[in-house]
């Protein structure tokens, strides 16, 4: 028995439908058959009967112990029936494959970008890079699932929610420095403008323990839109108050209720002065009424 051809294959049962490795399996059975000793008439009737428990899906364990008995030569029966049930599992895992690959050639079919373009993608395309992802996540096989990101990125650079995805599968699969690189990518090179990329890295890098990471990664105050400067106040606010820090949490609306004083933002002055307060209130327990709110938005010229 070639046992190189053994080691071969049973490390190799997945991608059956590669033009290398069918006939390499095929081969394989046919010299294992060869090998084993003919059995009797009357005996061969016995392992006939038996041979219907080699009709049914193993287990990676129990494939195990069919290649153990194929390369045990002390029992002939014992092999003929473990040579059975390794063919018919190769057979399964060929169908299995065929399926697999017909999927794969759905998915690839349907990418019509294949290389980084500035211009979007539609909406079709999108979500078949997310269908496909998902598909690729449920086989298991990080490799696989890596590569498909990295391609998947080529064409999807200018997308957050590819980036975001990427970094919360690596880090589910343990993969946190491919994660940390992936998001020095998205922040500093393909969507360095984009907000919700920086606000996303500044809350990832919070829940890994790096609060200093967090602060430096989040995204720079826009003051042109007033939703967006409230939020950005808000959230980072936020951030501080989880991190315990409930002075700089305060003091970051006293600096953007300054801002906004200053570049005349009427609209934003109240809702800051309203944040502020139920922040001390909730925070630093202190008992804050709603006269001293209405009193320094008064006194500011704001009603």
């Amino acid at each position: 028995m070639d046992k190189q051809l053994l080691y071969y294959i049973t490390r190799n049962t997945g991608p059956l439908t590669s033009p290398e490795l069918v006939p390499c399996f095929k081969k394989f059975v046919t010299n294992l058959e060869d090998e084993i000793v003919h059995l009797s008439d009357d005996s061969r009737e016995v392992q006939l009967k038996e041979l219907s428990d080699a009709t049914v899906l193993l287990s990676n364990e129990e494939i195990g112990q069919v290649v153990k008995d194929l390369q045990d030569p002390s029992d002939n029966s014992v092999r003929l029936i473990a040579l059975y049930k390794y063919r018919y599992c190769g057979d399964q895992l060929y169908q299995k494959a065929c399926q697999l690959e017909e999927k794969i050639r759905s998915f690839e079919s349907s990418i019509q970008r294949r290389y980084f373009q500035a211009t979007p993608l539609d909406n079709v395309e999108l979500k078949n890079w997310h269908d496909y992802l998902d598909f690729i996540e449920k086989q298991d096989d990080f490799d696989w699932a890596l590569k498909l990101y990295e391609r998947c990125l080529i064409s999807c650079a200018n997308y957050p929610e590819f980036w975001i995805r990427y970094v919360d599968f690596m880090e589910a699969m343990g993969g946190r420095e491919l994660a940390m690189f992936a998001l020095e990518r998205a922040t500093k090179v393909f969507s360095k403008n984009v907000p919700e990329i920086h606000l996303f890295t500044a809350r990832y890098m919070e829940q890994i323990g790096d609060p200093n990471g967090a602060r430096t990664s989040f995204p720079p105050i826009n003051t042109d839109r007033d939703s967006c400067f409230i939020q950005y106040v808000i959230n980072r606010a936020n951030m501080e108050k989880r991190l315990g820090n409930r002075a700089a949490a305060c003091e970051i609306y006293k600096r953007a209720i300054d801002v906004a004083a200053k570049e005349q933002k009427l609209q934003c002055i109240p809702m800051l002065y309203a944040g502020y307060y139920r922040l001390r209130h909730m925070v630093c327990n202190l008992c804050c009424s709603l006269n001293t709110l209405f009193h320094n938005c008064w006194f500011s010229g704001f009603f």
